[in-house]
C-alpha cells in the first residue's frame, strides 16, 4: 500500500532556499576577500611606489658623504614619480583585479633644513658608524673621549680658568685706582705740559702753566726737575707782560709823550688767554673727578689733587674776569689812553691772584732711563699673524666661496663667530680684563654629539691634515680648510685659518699667562719694567696694570711659538714645562724668531693641531656645526657635480595619500623616511 507524501514540494523549496543563502554567503565572502585583497594591494603598491621614488637618492652625495637625500628641485616631480611606479606595478595584474589610480597627493615633505637639521646630524652619525663598523666606531668614540679627558688631566683647563678668574677679580679691585692714577697723568699733561713715556719726558703744546705771571724762571713755574724744565722752558710766556706794557705806554701817553697802543698785540694776547682758559677748565674737571671718587683718599699721587682743584678753580675765575675786561678793551681805539690805562691796571690787579708756582708735581721718583716697552713688538705683529706663524706663506690657500653661513642663518643657529684679534696691551685695566676673560672663555669646553664631531673630523680637511676622502675623493674642493670653516664661518680659507689661529692663541695665551704669573722671577721682571714706565706716579695700581699687560704680551708671544709648532704638524706637551720666549727675547719677536723656535721644538707631545681644533669645535652649537657642514657639502657638490644642487631641495621623507577609483574607491596614506 503506497503512502502519499504531501511535503515533497516544501522540502524542495527549503533546499533551494538553503542553497541560495549559501551561494549568497559565498559570493559575499568572495567580495569581501576581493575588497580586502585590493585594499592590501593598494597599501603594498603605494609603499612600493613611494619607496621606489625615494630610492632615486642623489648618488654623488651618497658616494662622497654617505648621505641619503632625494633632490626635489622640479615641481610635482615626486608626485609624478610615485604615480608612475604605481601604474607600472598594475600593468601585469588581471583586468578584474587591476586598480585604477585616481589621485596622488603628497601631504608632507621632510627636508634637510627642517627642525634645525636634525636629520642631517642623524645621517652624519649613522654614516660614520656604517663606514667604520660598530667596533671601530666604538673605538673611535673612546679615543675622542680620551683626548678630551687628557685636556683636563690634572685639572689643567680648570686651574687655568680659576687663576685667570683670580686675576680678573684683582683687576676689579685695582682698576678704579688705576683709573685715578691715569687721570693724575692726564692732569700732569694738562697742567705741566708733559708726559713721561718709557722713562722719557715728552712735551705738549698747550698747558696750564705756560702762562706765568712775572719773570719766567724755574721757581716761578713751580718746576724743580731739570729734565722737565729743559723740555718746557721754551713754551712758557709771561701772562702779565702785555698788560704791564700797555699800562706803561698809556701812562706815558697821558703825560704827553709820543706813544702808541699795540692794539693788534692785545687781540692775539686775548686769544692766548682764551685757549689757556679752555685748558684750565679741562684740568679742573679732571681734578674735580679725582676728588669726587670714593678711592681718592687711598691714592698717593705725584701731586696734591685737592690743592690743584682749588687753585685751578681760582685760576679759572681769574682768566674769565680777564677775558671780560679784555672784551671791553676791544672797543677802545689806539688813542684812548686813559681807557687803556684803566683797563690794563685792572687786568694787572686781577692777574696778581693767578697761581702757577703752587701747582707743584713731585718728580723725585722719576728715573731718566732708556726703557723700551716690550709690548710694542707683540702689538705690531697681531694684524699679520698668519704669515708669521706658517712655515711657507705661499702655501696658504687662496680659495673663496661666494657666501658663508647659508644654512646656519636659515636654521637660525647661534653664530658664535671667532673674533679677529685686536689685542690691546696698553694700560687700560678694563681692556686687559676683557682680554683675560677671552683667554679664559677659550679654555672652557662643553660636550656635544661625538658622532657628529667624529664625522666632520673624518670627512673634512684642515690646514695640517689633508684627507683623501673616507668614501670617495672629490676632484676639487671649494675650500681647503673645511674644519676651520665649520669653526669660523668665513668666506675665505685664509680668513678661516686666521680666525682659528687667533682663537687657539687665546687658549695658549691663557696657559702661558698663568705660567708666567706663577713664576716669581719672570713676574718681577715685568714689574720692574712697568715701574720704569709709569712708576714715578708713586702708586702701585697703575704699575700693577702695566705689569699684567706686559705679562699678557709676553704670554701672547710665547703662545705664537706654540701655534707655529702646531701648524708645523708637531705636538705640544699637555702641561707647559718651560717658556718658548724669555724676557730678553720679547724685543726679538718676529717671523724669523718664531720659525726658528718652532724648528727647534721637539716633536713629542700630546696636543696636536686637530686636538685643539676639536676644543674649539665642541664650543659650537649643534645647529651651527650642522649648518656649516651643509655649506661645505653643498659648495663641493656644486663645484663637482651640479651647479643647481641645494640642501633646501634635499628631501629625506614624505607622506603621500594614494587613491584608486576601480574596482573600489579606496585611498591610503604612506609615510617613509630614510633611516
Amino acid at each position: 500500500m503506497k503512502i502519499k507524501n504531501d511535503n515533497k514540494g516544501s522540502v524542495t523549496v527549503f533546499l533551494c532556499m538553503i542553497s541560495g543563502v549559501m551561494l549568497l554567503l559565498i559570493i559575499c565572502l568572495i567580495g569581501i576577500m576581493r575588497y580586502r585583497w585590493e585594499e592590501t594591494q593598494l597599501v603594498r603598491c603605494a609603499n612600493i611606489a613611494v619607496r621606489s621614488e625615494l630610492g632615486k637618492y642623489y648618488r654623488p652625495l651618497y658616494d662622497t658623504y654617505r648621505m641619503f637625500y632625494y633632490v626635489d628641485a622640479v615641481p610635482d616631480r615626486f608626485d609624478a614619480g610615485v604615480a608612475g611606479y604605481f601604474l607600472d606595478n598594475q600593468k601585469n595584474m588581471p583586468d578584474f583585479l587591476r586598480l585604477t589610480l585616481s589621485h596622488v597627493d603628497v601631504s608632507e615633505k621632510l627636508y634637510a633644513i627642517n627642525e634645525g637639521g636634525i636629520n642631517v646630524r642623524k645621517q652624519m652619525c649613522s654614516g660614520i658608524k656604517y663606514m667604520l663598523g660598530e667596533k671601530a666606531y666604538e673605538q673611535a668614540v673612546k679615543q675622542f673621549r680620551k683626548k678630551e679627558e687628557e685636556l683636563n688631566d690634572n685639572g689643567l683647563n680648570e686651574s687655568v680658568n680659576e687663576e685667570l678668574q683670580k686675576v680678573e677679580s684683582e683687576l676689579d679691585s685695582v682698576k678704579e685706582k688705576a683709573k685715578l692714577e691715569s687721570e693724575v697723568l692726564e692732569l700732569l699733561r694738562l697742567v705741566e705740559g708733559i708726559s713721561v713715556v718709557e722713562g722719557k719726558v715728552m712735551c705738549h703744546q698747550e698747558f696750564v702753566k705756560e702762562g706765568i705771571p712775572g719773570e719766567i724762571t724755574s721757581s716761578n713755574a713751580g718746576v724743580d726737575c731739570n729734565e722737565v724744565w729743559k723740555k718746557t722752558k721754551s713754551k712758557y710766556w709771561s701772562i702779565d707782560a702785555l698788560p704791564k706794557l700797555l699800562n706803561s705806554k698809556s701812562e706815558k701817553a697821558i703825560a704827553g709823550e709820543n706813544e702808541s697802543i699795540p692794539v693788534d698785540d692785545f687781540g692775539s694776547w686775548s686769544n692766548k688767554i682764551e685757549k689757556l682758559l679752555q685748558t684750565t677748565e679741562k684740568a679742573y674737571e679732571i681734578a674735580n673727578s679725582i676728588t669726587l671718587s670714593a678711592e681718592f683718599g687711598n691714592v698717593g699721587a705725584i701731586c696734591d689733587v685737592g690743592l690743584f682743584k682749588k687753585l685751578l678753580c681760582n685760576n679759572k675765575s681769574v682768566l674769565q674776569e680777564v677775558l671780560r675786561l679784555a672784551g671791553n678793551a676791544k672797543t677802545y681805539s689806539a688813542v684812548e689812553y686813559q681807557n687803556w690805562f684803566d683797563i690794563s691796571r685792572e687786568i694787572i690787579d686781577v692777574l696778581d691772584n693767578y697761581h702757577v708756582k703752587e701747582l707743584i708735581f713731585d718728580y723725585s721718583t722719576l728715573k731718566q732711563e732708556e726703557v723700551r716697552d716690550p709690548r710694542e713688538n707683540a702689538a705690531k705683529m697681531v694684524g699679520g699673524i698668519v704669515g708669521l706663524l706658517v712655515e711657507n706663506r705661499e702655501n696658504i690657500s687662496k680659495k673663496v666661496i661666494t657666501e658663508s653661513d647659508i644654512y646656519a642663518k636659515l636654521m637660525e643657529a647661534d653664530n658664535e663667530t671667532v673674533q679677529n684679534a685686536d689685542y690691546c696691551f696698553g694700560e687700560d685695566a678694563e681692556e686687559l680684563q676683557e682680554f683675560l676673560g677671552e683667554c679664559k672663555d677659550n679654555t672652557e669646553s662643553k660636550w656635544d654629539e661625538i658622532g657628529v664631531r667624529l664625522y666632520v673630523n673624518s670627512f673634512f680637511d684642515n690646514y695640517v691634515n689633508k684627507k683623501s676622502g673616507i668614501i670617495k675623493s672629490l676632484p676639487e674642493k671649494a675650500l681647503d680648510y673645511e674644519l676651520e670653516y665649520i669653526i669660523a664661518g668665513k668666506e675665505t680659507d685664509e680668513q678661516n685659518l686666521k680666525a682659528v689661529i687667533n682663537s687657539i692663541l687665546l687658549q695658549r695665551t691663557g696657559v702661558s699667562f698663568i705660567s708666567l704669573l706663577s713664576d716669581k722671577v719672570n713676574s718681577n721682571k715685568a714689574y720692574a719694567v712697568a715701574a720704569a714706565l709709569v712708576g714715578f706716579t708713586g702708586v702701585d695700581a697703575l704699575v700693577r696694570c702695566v705689569q699684567l699687560s706686559i705679562i699678557a704680551a709676553w704670554a701672547y708671544e710665547d703662545a705664537c711659538v706654540d701655534m707655529a709648532i702646531l701648524l708645523a704638524g708637531k705636538k705640544l706637551p699637555l702641561i707647559k714645562q718651560k717658556l718658548n720666549v724669555t724676557f730678553e727675547e720679547m724685543l726679538l719677536f718676529n717671523r724669523e724668531f718664531i720659525q726658528k723656535k718652532a724648528a727647534q721644538a721637539a716633536k713629542e707631545g700630546v696636543l696636536d693641531y686637530e686636538a685643539l681644533l676639536n676644543t674649539l669645535l665642541i664650543t659650537k652649537g649643534k645647529k651651527l656645526i650642522t649648518g656649516r657642514t651643509m655649506d661645505i657639502i653643498q659648495n663641493n657638490m656644486k663645484l663637482n657635480y651640479s651647479r643647481k644642487f641645494s640642501f633646501q631641495n634635499c628631501m629625506y621623507g614624505a607622506t603621500s595619500v594614494i587613491g584608486c577609483s576601480k574596482p573600489y574607491e579606496l585611498s591610503t596614506g604612506v609615510k617613509y623616511e630614510y633611516d
